[in-house]
């Protein structure tokens, strides 16, 4: 399940330029970099990853190896859109840079949907385990505020970069303030 949920996560993320190029059907990819990166499909259905000809044991460990973040035309929704959009774009980001990052991000998701399919279930049924949901939310604090940690000390570094170069992009005349 792990291998699944996160191959369908790249293959979801638009940023990472190397992976768009894999297709189904098509055995591998030989990407710019030099680097020979090839996803099969086994017989189980079951994907493997390949770098130059070594397989991962976890396809999380590659996540990071090839540092790269594309701005295309549609990431205009990280200006428009909601906060989702831009939290996805900070996890991608920080993920690539900070393994301990993408583990805790994979656990904090991973408890969130089993405390999230408790809810739905009690809506359903009526009943609620009440000692459960304290479980799972005492669960969620850990992983939780390292993210937000995380996200915070990126931005705070982050964003005097932003406004010095839009500054200069619009020559001084006008300033960008972050909300």
């Amino acid at each position: 399940m792990f291998y699944k949920e996160l191959f369908q996560y790249f293959r979801r993320c638009k940023r990472a330029a190397w992976f768009e190029r894999i297709s189904p059907g098509r055995p591998g990819y030989e990407s710019r970099c030099g680097r020979n990166c090839h996803l099969y499909t086994k017989e189980n259905n079951k994907k493997e990853f390949l770098v130059n000809g070594e397989a991962y044991e976890k396809f999380s460990l590659h996540i990071g190896r090839y540092p790269c973040v594309v701005i295309a035309p549609d990431d205009a929704v990280l200006i428009t859109g909601g906060s989702e959009e831009r939290r996805s774009f900070l996890d991608s980001l920080l993920s690539q840079l900070n393994a301990d990052y993408l583990q805790k991000l994979i656990q904090y998701n991973k408890i969130l949907q089993q405390r999230n399919s408790l809810l739905k279930s009690a809506a359903e049924t009526g009943k609620l385990d009440e000692a459960l949901l304290q479980i799972l939310t005492d669960q969620l604090i850990v992983p939780g505020n390292y993210l937000f940690e995380q996200r915070s000390q990126f931005l705070v570094s982050f964003l005097p970069k932003v406004k010095t170069v839009y500054r200069n992009c619009s020559e001084r005349r006008e300033s960008l303030h972050i909300v």
